[in-house]
């Protein structure tokens, strides 16, 4: 797998420093400076006070990388551009494959930091994950490429059961297809691969 360059725009030096030790050398990623292409931004708006700036955009995929206690309206400032987003919480690997979805072309985001859940209100049905906790489980483990046998096998369910959630995943997201279901939870950040 060819390494991904990655552009980082961060409020300090020190905050750019730090992502060259965190994906260390491995070949993985390649940190680009200014100027050169880069196949993903990565913004990062974890200091406190972060706010938006003016420019912060690239073009290209961008992914922005915020506190779990930034303002519903940094985040909503961030979706409403097109970026995908993912609070600090999530490990190493899986800013690797956010940053990797989003160079892409994938929009990733975290069910927990969308502005409309950040502001206390009730979300849109669609969005607000109409789906059971195992329909959830169950679409996670889709994500991940498993096939119906090994999803029953993970859940311990019958292999009917896991067809019964599946129609039910399909028909509650709009969908006729595993990887239509994919596509679409993945969009309206039902699940992070």
């Amino acid at each position: 797998m060819p390494a991904l360059r990655v552009l980082i725009v961060a409020g300090s030096a020190g905050r750019s420093d730090n992502y060259l030790s965190l994906f260390g050398s491995d070949g993985m990623v390649v940190i680009v400076r200014t100027g050169e292409v880069a196949d993903v931004t990565l913004v990062d708006l974890t200091d406190p006070g972060s706010t938006w700036a003016d420019g912060v955009m690239r073009s290209g995929p961008t992914l922005f990388l915020i506190s779990e206690e930034a303002s519903p309206a940094l985040v909503a400032q961030a979706t409403a551009h097109g970026g995908s987003v993912v609070s600090d919480r999530v490990s190493r690997e899986q800013l690797l494959l956010a940053l990797r979805a989003v160079a892409a072309g994938f929009e990733v985001r975290e069910p927990e930091i969308t502005p409309v859940r950040l502001r206390g209100e009730s979300p849109p049905a669609a969005e607000q994950g109409v789906l059971t906790e195992r329909e959830q489980q169950v679409l996670q483990l889709l994500g991940e490429g498993l096939g119906n046998r090994d999803i029953a096998h993970i859940l311990t369910l019958s292999d009917h059961t896991v067809k019964f959630h599946l129609r039910s995943i399909f028909q509650k997201l709009g969908v006729r297809s595993r990887t239509e279901a994919v596509s679409t939870a993945v969009r309206r950040g039902l699940i992070m691969l």
